[in-house]
């Protein structure tokens, strides 16, 4: 069975880019494991997530593909070299990686946007 790693923010998450994409992963076939910054994640909306894993402790070869989920707590990992590591691992082992709404700013942050073209939403309600 195909797994996705999906990384959430541990607080302010927006809870319906976590439900709506995991219920589509999981309908499609593919499991679905999560890790943060923290065992347990806290959504805007009050949706809590116990996550199997803090960023540490993923191995990226049980994985086909990551996906950070958006909403302005993920811009808790625009300097978090251990998100950006595990990113890196990724794409450097080619397989899929993936963001939502405001997420997509710490791949540009991160410099995985350079010469490629992206859409995302800013924190503070601007596009990107």
């Amino acid at each position: 069975m195909k797994t996705i790693l999906m990384v959430l923010a541990s607080e302010r998450f927006r809870d319906i880019e976590y439900l709506v994409p995991r219920a589509f992963f999981e309908q499609h076939g593919w499991k679905v494991q999560t890790a943060s910054s923290s065992l347990l994640s806290k959504g805007r909306f009050g949706y809590e997530v116990k996550n199997d894993f803090i960023l540490s402790e993923v191995q990226t070869a049980d994985f086909q593909g990551i996906y950070m989920v958006g909403g302005a707590g993920a811009l808790e990992y625009l300097e978090n070299m251990e998100a950006k590591k595990l990113f890196e691992t990724f794409l450097e082992q080619n397989k899929p990686i993936a963001a939502i709404c405001a997420a997509p700013r710490n791949f540009l942050a991160w410099g995985f946007l350079n010469g490629k073209m992206a859409t995302g939403f800013n924190a503070d309600g601007e596009f990107v």
